[in-house]
Protein backbone atom coordinates (compact mmCIF):
# COMPACT_ATOMS: atom_id res chain seq x y z
CA UNK A 1 0.00 0.00 0.00
CA UNK A 2 1.36 3.41 -0.98
CA UNK A 3 1.66 6.22 1.55
CA UNK A 4 0.04 9.59 0.84
CA UNK A 5 1.98 11.70 -1.63
CA UNK A 6 3.90 8.75 -3.12
CA UNK A 7 3.99 6.84 -6.39
CA UNK A 8 5.74 3.97 -8.16
CA UNK A 9 6.52 3.31 -11.82
CA UNK A 10 6.86 0.02 -13.67
CA UNK A 11 7.36 -0.67 -17.39
CA UNK A 12 5.98 -3.89 -18.88
CA UNK A 13 6.19 -4.41 -22.65
CA UNK A 14 4.84 -1.20 -24.20
CA UNK A 15 2.91 0.01 -21.15
CA UNK A 16 4.07 2.31 -18.36
CA UNK A 17 2.21 1.44 -15.17
CA UNK A 18 1.98 4.13 -12.50
CA UNK A 19 0.45 3.84 -9.05
CA UNK A 20 -0.03 7.07 -7.13
CA UNK A 21 -1.62 8.06 -3.84
CA UNK A 22 -2.45 11.75 -3.45
CA UNK A 23 -2.48 14.45 -2.51
CA UNK A 24 0.52 15.58 -4.55
CA UNK A 25 2.57 18.65 -3.75
CA UNK A 26 4.83 20.48 -6.17
CA UNK A 27 7.98 18.59 -5.06
CA UNK A 28 6.36 15.19 -5.66
CA UNK A 29 5.13 16.33 -9.07
CA UNK A 30 8.65 17.51 -10.03
CA UNK A 31 10.25 14.24 -8.91
CA UNK A 32 7.57 12.21 -10.68
CA UNK A 33 8.06 14.26 -13.86
CA UNK A 34 11.79 13.49 -13.90
CA UNK A 35 11.26 9.76 -13.38
CA UNK A 36 8.39 9.58 -15.87
CA UNK A 37 10.48 11.35 -18.52
CA UNK A 38 13.24 8.78 -18.00
CA UNK A 39 10.70 5.98 -18.30
CA UNK A 40 9.41 7.41 -21.59
CA UNK A 41 12.90 7.12 -23.09
CA UNK A 42 12.90 3.35 -22.41
CA UNK A 43 10.43 2.85 -25.26
CA UNK A 44 13.00 4.03 -27.85
CA UNK A 45 10.44 5.67 -30.11
CA UNK A 46 7.96 2.77 -30.04
CA UNK A 47 4.25 3.47 -29.52
CA UNK A 48 3.26 3.00 -25.90
CA UNK A 49 0.54 3.71 -23.40
CA UNK A 50 0.30 4.66 -19.76
CA UNK A 51 -1.99 3.12 -17.15
CA UNK A 52 -2.20 5.25 -14.02
CA UNK A 53 -3.94 4.10 -10.85
CA UNK A 54 -4.86 6.99 -8.56
CA UNK A 55 -5.67 6.12 -4.95
CA UNK A 56 -7.40 8.54 -2.62
CA UNK A 57 -7.12 12.31 -2.76
CA UNK A 58 -5.70 12.74 -6.23
CA UNK A 59 -6.97 16.24 -6.95
CA UNK A 60 -4.31 18.41 -8.59
CA UNK A 61 -3.47 21.99 -7.72
CA UNK A 62 -3.47 24.29 -10.78
CA UNK A 63 0.36 24.20 -10.81
CA UNK A 64 0.38 20.40 -10.63
CA UNK A 65 -2.15 20.19 -13.46
CA UNK A 66 0.03 22.45 -15.64
CA UNK A 67 3.08 20.32 -14.79
CA UNK A 68 1.17 17.19 -15.80
CA UNK A 69 0.24 18.78 -19.13
CA UNK A 70 3.90 19.61 -19.75
CA UNK A 71 4.98 16.08 -18.80
CA UNK A 72 2.30 14.56 -21.02
CA UNK A 73 3.44 16.62 -24.00
CA UNK A 74 6.98 15.32 -23.43
CA UNK A 75 5.68 11.76 -23.23
CA UNK A 76 3.70 12.21 -26.47
CA UNK A 77 6.89 13.41 -28.18
CA UNK A 78 8.45 10.11 -27.07
CA UNK A 79 5.72 7.80 -28.38
CA UNK A 80 2.88 7.80 -25.84
CA UNK A 81 -0.43 7.43 -27.70
CA UNK A 82 -2.95 6.60 -24.96
CA UNK A 83 -3.68 6.82 -21.25
CA UNK A 84 -5.98 4.80 -19.04
CA UNK A 85 -6.63 6.25 -15.60
CA UNK A 86 -8.05 4.18 -12.76
CA UNK A 87 -9.67 6.07 -9.90
CA UNK A 88 -9.86 4.13 -6.62
CA UNK A 89 -10.69 4.98 -3.01
CA UNK A 90 -11.89 8.47 -3.89
CA UNK A 91 -14.82 10.69 -3.01
CA UNK A 92 -13.86 13.12 -5.78
CA UNK A 93 -13.87 10.89 -8.86
CA UNK A 94 -15.88 13.31 -11.00
CA UNK A 95 -13.49 16.18 -10.29
CA UNK A 96 -10.44 13.96 -10.84
CA UNK A 97 -11.84 12.71 -14.12
CA UNK A 98 -12.55 16.27 -15.26
CA UNK A 99 -8.99 17.38 -14.44
CA UNK A 100 -7.47 14.38 -16.21
CA UNK A 101 -9.69 14.91 -19.23
CA UNK A 102 -8.41 18.51 -19.52
CA UNK A 103 -4.81 17.27 -19.34
CA UNK A 104 -5.12 14.58 -22.00
CA UNK A 105 -7.33 16.62 -24.33
CA UNK A 106 -4.78 19.45 -24.19
CA UNK A 107 -2.21 16.94 -25.45
CA UNK A 108 -4.44 15.13 -28.00
CA UNK A 109 -3.99 11.79 -26.22
CA UNK A 110 -6.60 9.03 -26.35
CA UNK A 111 -7.89 8.81 -22.77
CA UNK A 112 -10.34 6.68 -20.75
CA UNK A 113 -11.08 6.28 -17.07
CA UNK A 114 -11.80 3.00 -15.35
CA UNK A 115 -12.67 1.71 -11.90
CA UNK A 116 -10.62 -1.50 -12.13
CA UNK A 117 -7.14 -2.43 -13.35
CA UNK A 118 -8.12 -5.38 -15.53
CA UNK A 119 -10.54 -3.35 -17.67
CA UNK A 120 -7.93 -0.61 -18.10
CA UNK A 121 -5.25 -3.12 -19.07
CA UNK A 122 -7.55 -4.92 -21.52
CA UNK A 123 -8.53 -1.61 -23.15
CA UNK A 124 -4.92 -0.46 -23.43
CA UNK A 125 -3.67 -3.73 -24.91
CA UNK A 126 -6.49 -3.71 -27.47
CA UNK A 127 -5.87 -0.05 -28.34
CA UNK A 128 -2.12 -0.53 -28.78
CA UNK A 129 -2.63 -3.65 -30.92
CA UNK A 130 -4.93 -1.81 -33.36
CA UNK A 131 -2.61 0.93 -34.51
Amino acid sequence: MLKEGTYKLNVTDNILFVEARGPFDEDVVKQFSQEAQSSAHQFNGRRWGSIVTYYGKGIFTPDAEEALISLTKHRVEHGMVANASILLETNHGDLQQMQLQRVYQACNVQFHTFCDKQSATDWMQTFLAKK
